[in-house]
């Protein structure tokens, strides 16, 4: 009988604790402008000796994260997404994964970091290769408590991308960060 009683108690904390709720699924959706975007750009139309007109200075990022009762948030970045069309092709699609921290999770204007690694899949006329690097970020939240929260970020990526003329003429390398700096402004859901 103490058998079954213990049986009894340890499933009924095992039901509470699972069904208690720990957290929140957050969907941010952002427009993003990376600065590094623009040294992409200005590498394109040098080795190609044309313009390159971009579909998006700024792209749209989507930022979804699972957001701890106690602040802390674990994500990926998928953003943002970034198009050179014309004489010219480029595609760049970061993807990332980050930790990071809300400080006043239970108020309605709140603080909050990230940190993580973010690579960028990429592909274009000149497009060598993609190297991964850390991506960090601060922001602020309004309205938290609300069905659609907004707010505004600022972040820096250090992944670098490798441009690489190799026409006849002669081969142009460069190094760039198709991120740098991130200045963002969200809607969550």
């Amino acid at each position: 009988m103490r058998q079954i009683v213990m049986l009894v108690v340890c499933a009924s904390v095992c039901v509470a604790l699972c069904s208690a709720e720990a957290g929140d699924w957050r969907f941010p959706v952002r427009l993003t402008y990376p600065s590094g975007a623009q040294d992409v750009i200005d590498t394109y139309e040098e080795f190609g000796n044309a313009d390159a007109s971009t579909m998006s200075g700024a792209g749209i990022s989507f930022a979804p994260h699972f957001q701890f009762d106690h602040g802390s948030r674990i994500g990926g970045i998928i953003g943002p997404i970034f198009i050179i069309a014309g004489d010219l092709e480029h595609y760049d699609v970061p993807l990332g994964v980050v930790y990071g921290f809300t400080i006043l999770p239970s108020k309605s204007v709140s603080p909050y970091f990230h940190a993580g690694v973010i690579h960028h899949v990429a592909g274009g006329d000149y497009y060598d290769e993609s190297t991964p690097g850390l991506v960090v970020a601060f922001g602020m939240e309004f309205n938290r408590d609300a069905p659609v929260a907004f707010g505004f970020e600022i972040g820096y990526d250090s992944s670098e991308m490798t441009l690489v003329d190799d026409d006849w003429w002669g081969a142009g390398v460069e190094e760039v960060k198709p991120g740098e700096v991130l200045v963002s402004i969200f809607a969550v859901f």
